[in-house]
């Protein structure tokens, strides 16, 4: 089984997990998710829709069998009041909303217009076999006990990171989910 997995965040990751040979360890490749500089003010970095594509070939290429994404969705507006000043509190801009749902949109297109076959899962359904929640620390843990040898730090973004990414656990955890649960 060859799975892909894809955390569609600015800063997110995919990653192949190929499972094809009893008794030995899989073998996993992961991608940054590919991004170019915004022409934007204000912007450092936007999706590269041309990136995208390069990367689906890749999976094309390696004979993925089938692509897990999360869905997405934006929570814009306010949500709840500081307990000290009682202001409402963001939740999420309606910029970043909006280039949420732009990536999501973009890695779905891309994926299905290079014939691969897509899993949209919703958060709490690929979580919940591996016993997580929204902690992106127990993602870590979990990743990192299932394979303790695979180094989570995202060097291709920060070289000198010492910490593992939560991006890169989570694009793991969903190619292990499309192994374990799409098989």
């Amino acid at each position: 089984m060859r799975s892909v997995g894809v955390d569609p965040g600015i800063e997110g990751y995919s990653c192949l997990v190929v499972t094809e040979t009893p008794g030995q360890p899989p073998f996993e490749k992961f991608w940054p998710a590919p991004v170019e500089e915004s022409r934007r003010v204000g912007k450092e970095f936007t999706y590269s829709p041309a990136g995208m594509v390069e990367v689906a070939q890749e999976w094309k290429g390696l004979g993925a069998d089938i692509v897990v994404i999360e869905e997405q969705q934006g929570f814009p507006g306010y949500g709840l009041k500081c307990p000290y000043c009682k202001k409402p509190k963001v939740m999420q801009g309606v910029a970043s909303t909006f280039q949420t749902g732009m990536g999501y949109g973009l890695w779905i297109g891309v994926i299905e217009s290079a014939g691969l076959r897509l899993r949209v899962v919703k958060p709490q359904e690929w979580k919940g076999p591996f016993g997580l929640t929204s902690d992106k620390k127990a993602s870590i843990a979990v990743a990192k006990r299932l394979e303790p040898d695979i180094d989570f730090r995202p060097f291709e973004r920060v070289p000198k990171s010492r910490k593992p990414d939560h991006n890169k656990c989570e694009a793991f955890l969903l190619a292990r989910y499309g192994v374990r649960v799409l098989s």
